[in-house]
């Protein structure tokens, strides 16, 4: 079957990155008939809602009605040919997905840096009905429907692999440049060349950016690093020629002015690495090692940069374990390796009317990291499914005893209670009191307090070092304290002063509670985190010294995310 010209052309774009949004963004502006597939339901559910809008060098607002969770569901809709604009690193699993939907009649184009991408395509598809584009202009996502549009050198190209793809091909280009975003369409010879140069512009910058952790910019404005782009520039060139890719008079020179001007942001392949998901390597550097190796020829700067960031990609893809602390008022989370060491900690508030701050919090996570087991505590851990449940007394014991693995004790002041826990140097719990009948002493009862006394959490500590008085709110009830402190103000007591006596009167609640002196004491919390001036005063009280864990706030999702690893152990 082939495609009749006369009808409106119907396409599917799988990928809703920048690429794939500015390209549905223009063929809905043409009039073609639009299917958008993605399987980020959330963005798909706010492109739905708001559209899509391009800022910057393209400016353009476009609603768009039909859209996708999944490449099965595209089938309904009949299409003529469908545009992959997903990262070459998933192209094969799309491609087997689509091909599962095919009814013979469909078209595929590949629409992303890298060379030989088609390939993949055309294996299950044909060569018939494959095509190819190149992509000349670049965004950076600004939020889940908006691309912010750095760039567009024009124009794009597009060629279909055989003549039996020219007529959709004509027909793509002519929706494309009829708004503005001129296309070209070429032959497969020009297309190649064109796919190779981009990937060598590409390969010359991506990778170093990434190892380095540098913008295009930084990389481009120190000479050494100028030195090795220009290598891997000429490698590459090489390596085109022997492939038969006509490389243009005064192509060396000119990607290096063009790279020169290359801006202050970073390339996506150092972003991949940030949020520690697989890069485009292979199919840029790596291809040119490999056709390297074909003719003979030594590409070393294109081998090292994969070499580099495959080792990245490694570190990044290891084993990861995640404790969430669902606190009263923080919820806490805390990803450590497969040797209990601490690689990542947030902090997010529980009680917030952004009820997809959590689950963002945790696409983010996984994006980063390949997460094998997870533990909840505190008190919402029941409103989370991991794959084990603690309590907060177990998790702040194994949390501290990873850096204190010794007997001590540990003093958890958090946002409802206090915990004094006894605690083993292999991490168990020997004994423990909680005061959780009120919250005098706690995160909430200093909260409101502090309110009431007109002063800056922040603040505190550094305020109540100045002051030299003894003052103490006799109330550990919140109501009668807020009383006392409305007293405290109205006879001018120094802020100083008041800031010192909310603390002092923390020191003598905890006093009153089982605290073991002969051991050591080890703060941990929330509250110990923003009000750390509690140690010297605490330290003074017991007459002993008293440690502050690092990461005070973290300790207890520390603990969690190491009992998730014994867990899976």
């Amino acid at each position: 079957m082939t495609y009749n010209p006369k009808t409106p052309l119907k396409i599917g774009i799988i990928g809703a990155g920048p690429v794939g949004l500015t390209l549905s963004a223009h063929f809905i502006e043409s009039g073609a008939y639009v299917v958008l597939c993605d399987i980020d339901a959330e963005k798909i559910d706010e492109i739905k809602k708001v559209g899509i809008s391009l800022i910057n060098t393209i400016q353009k607002n476009v609603k768009v009605d039909k859209v996708c969770y999944s490449v099965s569901e595209l089938k309904k809709h009949d299409l003529d040919l469908v545009i992959i604009s997903v990262k070459t690193t998933v192209l094969q699993v799309v491609v087997d997905q689509l091909s599962k939907t095919d009814d013979e009649k469909l078209f595929v184009m590949c629409a992303q840096n890298g060379i030989d991408n088609e390939l993949i395509a055309a294996e299950k598809f044909g060569k018939d009905k494959t095509l190819r584009m190149v992509i000349n202009y670049a965004g950076a996502m600004e939020n889940q429907n908006t691309v912010n549009v750095t760039f567009f050198n024009p124009p794009n190209h597009i060629a279909s692999l055989t003549n039996s793809g020219k007529v959709v091909a004509k027909s793509l280009a002519n929706l494309l440049n009829n708004v503005n975003l001129k296309t070209d369409i070429c032959n497969v010879s020009q297309i190649q060349n064109h796919v190779w140069e981009k990937a060598i512009l590409n390969a010359a910058l991506s990778g170093l950016c990434a190892i380095s952790h540098r913008t295009m910019r930084e990389v481009m404005s120190f000479p050494e690093t100028v030195d090795m782009v220009t290598g891997i520039i000429d490698e590459s060139i090489q390596v085109a020629k022997k492939e038969n890719i006509e490389i243009k008079d005064g192509f060396r020179q000119s990607s290096i002015q063009y790279l020169t001007k290359a801006g202050n942001h970073k390339p996506s392949m150092l972003i991949d690495i940030e949020n520690g998901v697989k890069t485009e390597i292979d199919q840029l550097n790596g291809k040119i090692v490999e056709y390297g190796k074909k003719y003979g020829i030594d590409t070393p700067l294109n081998q090292g940069v994969t070499a580099l960031i495959h080792l990245h990609e490694k570190k990044k893809m290891g084993v990861y374990y995640l404790g969430i602390d669902l606190g009263s008022s923080y919820t806490k989370f805390a990803v450590t390796d497969d040797s209990g060491g601490l690689v990542l900690n947030n902090v997010i508030p529980t009680l917030s009317r952004n009820k997809g701050m959590f689950r963002d919090q945790l696409t983010k996570i996984n994006k980063q990291f390949s997460i094998k087991q997870i533990c909840t505590t505190g008190y919402g851990r029941d409103t989370f499914d991991g794959d084990i449940k603690k309590t907060e007394l177990i998790c702040a014991s194994a949390g501290v005893s990873a850096l204190f693995p010794k007997h001590k004790c540990i003093i958890d002041i958090g946002g409802e209670d206090i915990k004094i826990i006894e605690s083993g140097p292999d991490g168990k719990v020997i004994n423990f009191y909680m005061n959780d009948k009120c919250s005098a002493g706690t995160g909430t009862f200093i909260t409101e307090i502090a309110d009431k006394a007109e002063l800056e959490i922040g603040e505190m500590s550094d305020l109540a070092k100045l002051s030299s008085g003894s003052k103490i709110i006799n109330s550990f009830c919140t109501v009668f304290a807020k009383s006392e402190i409305l007293g405290w103000k109205f006879n001018n007591i120094p802020i100083e002063e008041i800031a010192k006596g909310i603390y002092l009167s923390i020191v003598t609640r905890i006093r009153k509670l089982p605290v073991k002196t002969h051991i050591p004491i080890i703060l941990c919390g929330g509250v110990i985190a923003f009000h750390p001036y509690l140690q010297e005063l605490l330290s003074e009280e017991f007459d002993v010294d008293v440690s502050i864990a690092p990461n005070p706030q973290y300790m207890v999702a520390l603990g969690a995310s190491i009992l998730a690893m014994k867990n899976e152990a």
